[in-house]
């Protein structure tokens, strides 16, 4: 499609390059050609760095939606468990696994919001770290400042819900 620039000359609107990808409003760069697009599904699970006895004998729910953009990732999610999971072994920083492709050479911070923790404890964002296939969490122990969720954090046999949003490169 074109457009006029007054001198007669139409403009490209859109362009398809030769060596893949389209191109918008006259650039011919590749470097700045959409040459990806998807979108698609992921299932996120809980799980922890070391999972010992963990069990996970059901998701009330759990969804996961994603949209890859060249090399940009947005991906949303929620899962919750109400008294489906339980351990005494599992240890190290909770995780959320799943996520559709492995985090590039970034480090990106996304929403979350989530309720079930132990008391006096919080988090307030989850993170995605270069070279990882999955999600940690990030907020407070009690009279601790910023930490990763750990298994502390965490109550066998208590519901648990999470949700959210993060968008990291590959």
């Amino acid at each position: 499609q074109t457009s006029g620039t007054g001198d007669g000359m139409p403009t490209p609107k859109v362009s398809i390059l030769a060596a893949g990808g389209i191109t918008f409003n006259g650039d011919t760069a590749t470097a700045n050609a959409l040459d990806d697009y998807e979108e698609g599904t992921w299932t996120p699970t809980f799980t922890f760095a070391t999972p010992g006895d963990l069990a996970i004998t059901g998701y009330n729910s759990q969804s996961g939606k994603y949209q890859k953009v060249g090399n940009t990732i947005t991906a949303s999610f929620y899962a919750y468990v109400s008294t489906q999971m339980t351990f005494t072994t599992a240890s190290g920083n909770f995780n959320i696994t799943g996520l559709p492709f492995t985090i590039g050479a970034s480090y990106t911070a996304g929403a979350m919001d989530i309720t079930g923790l132990a008391t006096g404890r919080s988090c307030q964002v989850i993170i995605a770290e270069a070279g990882l296939n999955y999600l940690k969490l990030i907020g407070s122990d009690t009279g601790l400042s910023r930490v990763t969720a750990t298994s502390t954090m965490i109550t066998s046999g208590a519901a648990l819900f999470i949700r959210g949003e993060i968008s990291y490169t590959v």
